[in-house]
C-alpha cells in the first residue's frame, strides 16, 4: 500500500557511533559523502563521560567552531578564575587574582582525505596560588564555555573583519569553513533575532 504524500515525513541519514547519534543534513539533499570514524579512545573506555551542560546559543553555527581559531580571546576571556563564575562583568575583579587559567592553543586543518576536519590542540592548566589542580578541568570547561555563550548571544557577526597578524587563524578558519557551503547554502550575512538563517 502506498503512503499518501500528506502522511510522509522527511527523513535524514543517521548514524549511532561514539556514544552519540549523528544526523546528516545537506541543503541540496545530497547523501553523505564521508563516514564518521570510530573514536578509539571512546570505544576503549580511555575517554569517559563526565557530565554535560546545556545552553541556548543565539548565533550562527559557524561562530562556535570559529571560536577555536580565535586564540587571542583565551587570555582575556578565559584566564580569570572559574571561581569568579561566568558573568563577564565580575570575572576580572581583583579579589579573584589568586586563581588563574593558563591556555595554550593551536588550530590547524588536516590534509586530504580529511580536509573536512580540523584539529585543535589545547593545553590547559588551572592554578590556585601558583599550584596546579588538574582534577578541576571538567568543571572548568563548563564554566569557560558559559563565558563564550555570553559573547555569542550578544555579538554581531562581521563577515570581513579587520584582523591583525595574531588573528591569522581566524582568516584561515573562515577560508577552510567555506568548503561546507554549496552554491545553494543559505548564507549568514547579518545577525538575526532568532535561530533562523
Amino acid at each position: 500500500m502506498d503512503m499518501p504524500e500528506f502522511a510522509k515525513i522527511k527523513t535524514w541519514p543517521t548514524c549511532e557511533l561514539n556514544c552519540a547519534v549523528f544526523v546528516w543534513f545537506h541543503c541540496d539533499d545530497i547523501d553523505p559523502s564521508w563516514s564518521i570514524p570510530e573514536q578509539e579512545e571512546i570505544q576503549s573506555g580511555e575517554w569517559v563521560y563526565r557530565g554535560r551542560t546545556e545552553h541556548f546559543v543565539n548565533c550562527h553555527i559557524q561562530e562556535i567552531p570559529e571560536n577555536a581559531a580565535d586564540i587571542a580571546h583565551l587570555s582575556h576571556l578565559h584566564a580569570p578564575s572559574m571561581l569568579s563564575g561566568s558573568d563577564l562583568r565580575s570575572t576580572r575583579a581583583s579579589h579573584w587574582g589568586f586563581a588563574q587559567h593558563d591556555w595554550k592553543v593551536e588550530w590547524n586543518t588536516e590534509s586530504e582525505p580529511n580536509k573536512h576536519c580540523s584539529r585543535m590542540l589545547v593545553n590547559h592548566a588551572f592554578y590556585i596560588f601558583g599550584r596546579r589542580f588538574p582534577l578541576l578541568d571538567v568543571h572548568v570547561v563548563c564554566r569557560q564555555f558559559e563565558r563564550d555563550v555570553m559573547i555569542w548571544n550578544n555579538k554581531k557577526y562581521i563577515s570581513k573583519p579587520l584582523l591583525v597578524k595574531e588573528d591569522s587563524a581566524i582568516a584561515r578558519h573562515r577560508r577552510w569553513y567555506t568548503q561546507f557551503y554549496s552554491q545553494n547554502s543559505p548564507r549568514f550575512t547579518a545577525q538575526l533575532d532568532s535561530l533562523d538563517w
